[in-house]
């Protein structure tokens, strides 16, 4: 391989690990760090090197994702690097893989064999995700989601397991962790929509394959729905004036983008409206979980 093919392939799979995914990654570490221990900041990198396993295999995560996903690429997405052949299948699959591997080997180095086992398990569940769980639609949704509100649960054992001084950490943990699988739920539930062509030809049973963009995006708009109603109850527990505002900011934004979908006169522009909605989700995700970040802190 050439120096300008190597470079090239090393770009991809930056590209294809979505580095902005992964700042909302390591902060969900972070979220989930500081309910466990209030004092985690006195070591950032500490932080740093424990938020390092999450970090590894949500990025083989994506890499593998879109390994499964390149024949739908190609149809939806044909800019995206596998889909453009900017990096072999082959190499992004073993790549994605010994990511996974790292990710595993370093939570067997840092932390205990109970949160290495449970990284273990996460990466599994992440590449059965892309391998065939996603296929399944729903099913797979909730599945992604899951894994995504998992970093908030690992920074929260990882500190647990060391000398948490919160007691009361797991019950606490629980309100950032259900915020994030909601969003995330949303999500997944609106790039199914935006990828609604694709999907239909390959067989992956999305509720906008299945029911139609209308009942797709008015499920997620109701999980929003339902996450606005409810973004009061962490004050009852922490009280954060920075929190509130962030959080009723970034379902907001959010909810109005899939309600927007729904009123959509016809697939075309549900189609567009899913495209700007999933991007608009990037950045709801993101303020979400400062606002909870700011929420810990209190």
């Amino acid at each position: 391989m050439s120096p300008l093919a190597t470079s090239r392939a090393a770009i991809s799979l930056i590209r294809l690990s979505r580095p902005h995914n992964l700042v909302i990654t390591l902060l969900g570490v972070v979220v989930g760090a500081s309910i466990a221990e209030p004092g985690v900041f006195r070591s950032v990198q500490g932080l740093l090197i424990a938020s390092a396993p999450p970090i590894l295999v949500a990025a083989g995560g994506y890499i593998v994702n879109d390994y499964y996903d390149i024949d739908i690429d190609r149809r939806s997405k044909p800019w995206r690097p596998l889909a453009k052949g900017d990096i072999e299948p082959a190499h992004a699959l073993i790549a994605s893989i010994v990511f996974m591997i790292l990710g595993f080997l370093a939570a067997l180095l840092i932390s205990s064999p109970l949160l290495a086992l449970f990284v273990a398990v996460n990466a599994i569940l992440t590449y059965a995700y892309s391998w065939r769980l996603k296929r399944t639609g729903f099913l797979g949704n909730i599945c992604v989601s899951i894994l995504s509100a998992n970093s908030i649960l690992y920074g929260g054992l990882f500190y647990a397991m060391e000398s948490s001084r919160n007691p009361q950490w797991f019950f606490e943990i629980a309100v950032p962790w259900v915020y994030a699988f909601a969003m995330s739920l949303s999500r997944e539930i609106v790039k199914g929509i935006e990828d609604i062509a694709g999907d239909s030809v390959h067989g992956v049973k999305t509720l906008a394959v299945s029911r139609g963009y209308r009942y797709a995006s008015l499920t997620a708009s109701l999980i929003l729905a339902f996450l606005l109603s409810i973004v009061w109850i962490p004050i009852m527990i922490r009280y954060s004036i920075a929190y509130l505002a962030l959080a009723i900011i970034s379902t907001t934004i959010f909810l109005v983008s899939a309600i927007r979908i729904t009123i959509s006169r016809d697939i075309s522009t549900a189609v567009r409206r899913a495209s700007s909605a999933r991007s608009i989700s990037k950045l709801s995700l993101l303020l979400g979980t400062i606002a909870f970040l700011a929420w810990a802190l209190q």
